[in-house]
């Protein structure tokens, strides 16, 4: 506390008979003491407040704080913008008396965080990384108030554009701000509309794919990967069943191209092959063919049917068309001619199996021979005579033969027009 001083002086001057006196009063004041100085925090981030007390002796003085301000309170609030080491300095005053005292207080950076996302298609996995200026902290990304992960890069597989945000604590437990990143999801194209077809090789067929995502690329191939088309429709005939498959490709840009990819299956059913024909036939006998699937070039499921027309020729009857599927080519001709007449079928083969394919029409030519009219002699003559038997026949440039019944005594060649024979009987002769 104060104390409180008396001081007098006497002054004899010689030659008075009285001396002169007075007092005086000197107050001491105590030098003022402080007593304890705090501080919320000794390591603090960038941006927090710094709350200083202090305990002094005697109260009732002035607080000079710097940094911060003068004030009859003993304590401070403030907000330190300086980095590293601050030192705290608190002056107080009372009656005219100060004393000071300091504290020191650190301030932490706040981390800069440098964030990405990768693009995907929905669903895709997408990449999600940061990076701090202050190394040796925590990451933690939050979808929402969800935490998904920590470290400084984690996987997500959102189905749709969504939003991340990263947290990173320093060692120093300062915070970033927190830093947001999007994950662009881009809808993946489905292809639909697309079944298996069933054809004959003739055929031509058109397949259309409809897409959910317009203004894609659209890449057809077949199972040999040998036939590559960007077309939609795919337009194609093939001789053999195929498998074709679509890549359906959508690009967003910023690296992400998003696809799908479908299957069409084209069975091709069997369809006869059969190269032409060439036969001879008799006038007036009935004919049966069947052509051979054995022979080299032909290809004739079972169970196949035929249907013909004829190209006309006047002189030859029976050419009478057929366009009921029958498993033959049957009919009769008649030449009406003495020569050997040309007819020609056309003859479309059609398969009985799945399908019902008709096939490419063959050609069968027919060589019409005539039936050939014959007449002998009937010569009348003795006993044990010889004689010559003569044939006429039309048309010529065949081949004779004889029959004698009984045998006669002798006879020349019998495979000649005519033939010289020595008879003992009356004896029938035949042509053939």
């Amino acid at each position: 506390v104060p104390q409180t001083y008396t001081y007098s002086v006497t002054v004899t001057i010689p030659g008075c008979s009285e001396d002169a006196a007075d007092t005086i009063e000197i107050v001491v004041n105590p030098i003022p003491e402080i007593l304890s100085l705090t501080s919320s925090s000794d390591s603090l981030c960038l941006g927090d407040s710094l709350f200083l007390s202090s305990s002094v002796s005697p109260l009732g003085g002035i607080y000079t704080w710097l940094p911060g301000s003068i004030t009859v309170a003993g304590d401070l609030a403030y907000l330190p913008d300086n980095l590293g080491f601050n030192d705290f300095v608190l002056s107080y005053e009372l009656n005219g008396c100060s004393v000071e005292d300091s504290i020191p207080v650190f301030v932490n950076p706040i981390p800069l965080l440098n964030a990405a996302a990768t693009a995907i298609c929905s669903g895709d996995t997408a990449l999600l990384s940061a990076a701090a200026d202050i190394s040796g902290g925590n990451y933690e990304w939050y979808e929402g108030s969800l935490q998904v992960g920590t470290g400084a890069s984690i996987e997500v597989t959102p189905t749709v554009t969504t939003d991340y945000t990263v947290v990173y604590t320093t060692p120093a437990q300062c915070v970033n701000d927190p830093t947001v990143v999007t994950v662009n999801s881009y809808e993946v194209p489905v292809i639909t509309s697309l079944s298996n077809y069933s054809i004959c090789p003739t055929d031509t067929l058109s397949i259309e794919a409809l897409v959910s995502v317009s203004g894609g690329n659209y890449a057809w191939a077949n199972d040999q990967n040998t036939d590559v088309v960007p077309n939609n429709p795919l337009i194609v005939s093939p001789d053999d069943t195929t498998l074709y498959t679509l890549e359906y490709v959508v690009d967003y840009g910023f690296g992400v191209s998003c696809s799908d990819t479908a299957q069409v299956l084209v069975n091709v059913f069997e369809v006869p092959v059969i190269d032409s024909i060439t036969t001879s036939i008799c006038s007036d006998i009935a004919f049966d063919i069947t052509p051979d699937g054995s022979l080299p070039g032909n290809y004739i499921p079972s169970n196949t049917t035929y249907t013909w027309t004829y190209v006309t020729n006047t002189l030859v009857n029976g050419l009478d068309d057929n366009t009921t599927p029958s498993p033959s080519i049957v009919g009769e001709f008649i030449n009406t001619s003495s020569v050997p007449q040309v007819v020609t079928a056309i003859v479309t083969p059609q398969s009985s199996v799945s399908g019902l394919c008709v096939g490419e029409p063959f050609s069968i030519t027919f060589t019409v021979n005539p039936t050939p009219v014959v007449s002998v002699n009937t010569p009348v003559v003795c006993d044990s005579a010889e004689v010559t038997l003569s044939a006429s026949v039309v048309p010529t440039g065949g081949t004779y033969s004889w029959l004698i019944d009984p045998v006669s005594i002798s006879y020349g060649d019998t495979t000649q027009a005519s033939i010289d024979v020595v008879t003992s009987t009356t004896t029938p002769f035949s042509l053939f």
